[in-house]
């Protein structure tokens, strides 16, 4: 709370006499935009006791009478800072706790400023510098057009010239606007087509393609989208866009990009960014409270958050675990046709073999493969995680048990959520019969610990995995002859008896979920620098390509192991 002294008279008339004193002669602005003049303009005056925003502050407003001075929130006319912390900062260090002139124009077709209870205004400090026009000539704003019909917009659009002329702030090094963010997974064709670096319209289609069946819920997730959109592209890109828009952080671009196919998306941001003035946005419902914004609010929702991207995690989403869940969850989840649910579970439980990730179901010759199989991979898992899996997700958990009915299965997840969190996959136990814990038990874990430590059975040194099975001497040969002639690519390929096994071998290798000991033990020929190198990767983005894989091999001169493993790398 702001708590006023009570001005006299005479420290107002004191302030009156001292801009009097340079009511003969104001300097005119570098841009030579509208030069101040007391006269004939006559500005009010006032204090500045608060920035809110690079075009926002709080005053101390004095009239001309002995009326007392009244708080009041001005706005600056015919500009927007978007957030920006330059323009804060310099209206900051330039007004805060200065007399400053306050020249209002009043226009029913400027935008509503009601969320702010503000005035719009154009400010000038004593010595007759006009911010709204310093700030547009230091590129730290931009004009907002829909203020064409203010009185000095011209002289605005001058100053913002001046800038693009300058090469500065917003404008710097293009002469064109750089936008801070856009969300990828509502921005239009043509946002993504004028920002976008090196990126064709027949990529962009495939984003779209793509976010039509699967939003995107990671920047990196973008280069799963088209082959063109690999590593080389992700670094020119990345800052470009997100694919989570965090409702604090982002700024009216990003915003107005959630909103594309609304009649003035602009408005829509512009009425978030003053709510965010006075509000910090701790549950992304609170938009519902911006009146402008709650006809908007559900088909914006899975792309919002109060957090950031990588603790982001879509709660509605509907995910199947592919070594429990039942042909209908597969259907529920991914859309795919019944045949495909009666594939994995006839392979799925063959051989006492179970899937170590989603990447083995996918490859050509696997229970779920199609052309757009990409699209798929984040309603599918291998592995439940039983502290934050949805009720969806956990209800799949159980599609091994026949005779329960759908009723006792939301029986069991709502004691499983009932005892959340769980330290460790054995109190499970507390929460269902040991029955249901036994047959799931394989599938779930609460830290990586959990997962199990396999080898690919494609790739490993036939040393190393004797080593690890206990192979006998006929199940050596059976598996030297096949592999000299085949891959192992699903369950059924497998000619050796791994009864008890199953979970210590993989036909494929997730590179982004492997650990560590997987990963060294790839081929005779791996290092500990080159594995370190795979996971330091991955910690910042997902990898998403052959052509990153091959990045980090090439790096330690060991491309042609790469070479040698490409067949048996998948991506999840």
């Amino acid at each position: 709370m702001i708590r006023l002294k009570r001005i006299y008279p005479i420290g107002r008339t004191a302030i009156i006499f001292v801009l009097c004193m340079m009511m003969v002669l104001i300097p005119t602005n570098k841009s030579d935009g509208h030069k101040l003049n007391l006269e004939t303009d006559k500005p009010r005056t006032a204090k500045v006791i608060e920035v809110i925003d690079g075009e926002v502050i709080r005053v101390l407003y004095y009239y001309s009478d002995f009326k007392l001075p009244e708080v009041k929130i001005i706005k600056m006319i015919g500009i927007n800072t978007y957030g920006k912390q330059e323009a804060y900062e310099h209206t900051l260090t330039s007004l805060l706790g200065q007399v400053v002139f306050i020249l209002g124009e009043e226009n029913n077709n400027f935008p509503s400023v009601s969320t702010l209870n503000a005035s719009y205004a154009y400010v000038y400090s004593t010595m007759g510098r006009s911010m709204n026009e310093e700030l547009l000539m230091n590129g730290y704003a931009m004009v907002d057009p829909a203020f064409k019909d203010a009185k000095y917009y011209d002289d605005l659009l001058v100053a913002e010239e001046l800038a693009k002329q300058s090469e500065v702030g917003f404008f710097m090094e293009t002469g064109d606007l750089i936008p801070a963010m856009f969300n990828i997974n509502t921005a239009s064709f043509d946002t993504m087509q004028q920002y976008l670096v090196d990126t064709t319209d027949e990529a962009i289609q495939k984003i779209i393609d793509y976010r039509t069946y699967n939003m995107f819920e990671s920047v990196g997730e973008v280069k799963y989208a088209d082959t063109s959109l690999n590593h080389e592209w992700f670094l020119a890109n990345q800052g470009i866009y997100s694919a989570i828009t965090n409702l604090n952080n982002a700024n009216t671009y990003e915003l107005a990009s959630l909103f594309t196919g609304a009649a003035d998306p602009g408005r829509l941001a512009e009425a978030i960014e003053q709510y965010k003035v006075f509000n910090v946005i701790d549950d992304i419902s609170s938009l519902k409270q911006i009146a402008e914004v709650t006809n908007y609010y559900y088909s914006i929702e899975p792309f919002i958050d109060t957090k950031s991207e990588k603790q982001y995690t879509n709660s509605l989403i509907k995910v199947a675990n592919v070594n429990t869940c039942t042909t209908s969850d597969l259907i529920a989840a991914t859309g795919l046709s019944e045949w495909y649910g009666t594939q994995l579970k006839s392979e799925r439980s063959y051989n006492d073999y179970y899937y170590k990730n989603v990447g083995e179901t996918l490859v050509q010759g696997a229970p779920l493969y199609t052309s757009n199989a990409y699209r798929y991979s984040d309603n599918l898992t291998a592995f439940t995680d039983i502290n934050t899996a949805n009720r969806f997700e956990l209800n799949t958990l159980f599609g091994l048990f026949n005779e329960l009915s759908s009723s006792a299965k939301d029986e069991l997840v709502s004691d499983i959520i009932a005892l959340r969190p769980y330290d460790s996959v054995a109190e499970l136990k507390l929460a269902i019969d040991s029955k249901y814990y036994n047959g799931i038990q394989g599938y779930v874990y609460v830290t990586s610990n959990d997962l199990p430590k396999s080898l690919n059975v494609n790739l490993a040194d036939s040393a190393v995995l004797d080593s690890c099975l206990g192979m006998s001497a006929l199940d050596m040969t059976s598996y030297g002859t096949y592999t000299k002639n085949y891959d192992y690519v699903n369950p059924n390929d497998i000619n050796f008896n791994i009864s008890g096994k199953g979970s210590k071998i993989a036909l494929y290798t997730d590179i982004n979920t492997a650990s560590y000991y997987e990963l060294l033990n790839l081929n005779r020929n791996m290092s500990a620098d080159i594995v370190g190198a795979i996971i330091e990767f991955r910690e910042d983005e997902r990898i998403t390509s052959l052509d990153e894989v091959l990045y980090i091999f090439t790096k330690y001169n060991r491309s042609y192991l790469y070479l040698e493993l490409q067949d048996f790398i998948v991506f999840n």
